[in-house]
């Protein structure tokens, strides 16, 4: 993402750390330049997903399998200027979780993600909002009977707008859902074709409407290609 000060990465390395792969965090300057850059993580595998600035610091999410109920759970980080911890929270249920994305809203954070502990089967999109401290407020889990998730939320007309996919027997689309502020589902709609299709980020356009972008294997050069969406104006 960029910052006033330049561009701010997060991801995992395997070049330093604990062990296993650590989350990572690099600040670069306008050029590209690393101003500093941390690991951060356990004994195990653990990595960084999404990263948002604030008033005072970085707040990152992503997943471990050093902290936290066993299995991979979602991980919460926040980081001061320089990228020392100043608190982290995990959320999980022994199983399979999963956090993608992070959005900073008005009193918390919104974690965008996947679960294999509960929901109907297999795994499903999870939906976890915390308070600015990071403690958890509510948690939602949306699926089917196959395999379902999430990757990046916006605030729009009041509420959440998701991106991610779901699966079916044969094929897999993405998945568009519009959720209440308080993680009900509203509406959601579905875009793909007989292949295989993913939606990994979403923005707000100028008149109204939703972009998105993921990969597409139901059209194209063959394999997986870029794919680019926009919706009608959301209400």
């Amino acid at each position: 993402m960029k910052t006033e000060g330049g561009y701010l990465v997060a991801g995992s390395t395997t070049s330093r750390g604990s062990g296993g792969s650590d989350g990572w965090i690099l600040l670069a300057d306008p050029d590209g330049n690393p101003d500093w850059e941390v690991a951060i993580g356990g004994s195990k595998n653990d990595g960084l997903s999404s990263i948002l600035e604030v008033a005072d610091g970085y707040v990152a999410v992503g997943t471990t399998e050093s902290y936290g109920g066993g299995g991979k759970d979602v991980w919460l980080v926040k980081t001061d200027r320089e990228g020392a911890r100043i608190w982290e929270k995990t959320f999980g249920k022994g199983g399979d979780e999963r956090g993608n994305s992070v959005l900073k809203v008005a009193d918390g954070y919104l974690i965008v993600g996947t679960t294999a502990s509960e929901g109907s089967s297999g795994r499903d999109l999870l939906l976890l909002k915390t308070d600015l401290q990071g403690e958890k407020v509510w948690e939602e889990t949306m699926g089917g009977p196959g395999e379902d998730g999430g990757w990046q939320a916006l605030e729009a007309g009041g509420g959440l707008v998701v991106v991610g996919y779901t699966r079916g027997a044969a094929d897999q689309d993405v998945w568009l859902l519009s959720v209440s502020s308080a993680g009900e589902k509203v509406w959601d709609a579905t875009f793909g074709g007989p292949g295989f299709d993913l939606g990994r980020a979403i923005v707000p356009t100028g008149d109204g409407a939703m972009a998105m972008t993921g990969w597409t294997e139901s059209r194209g050069s063959g394999g997986q290609d870029l794919w680019l969406g926009k919706t009608e104006a959301v209400d």
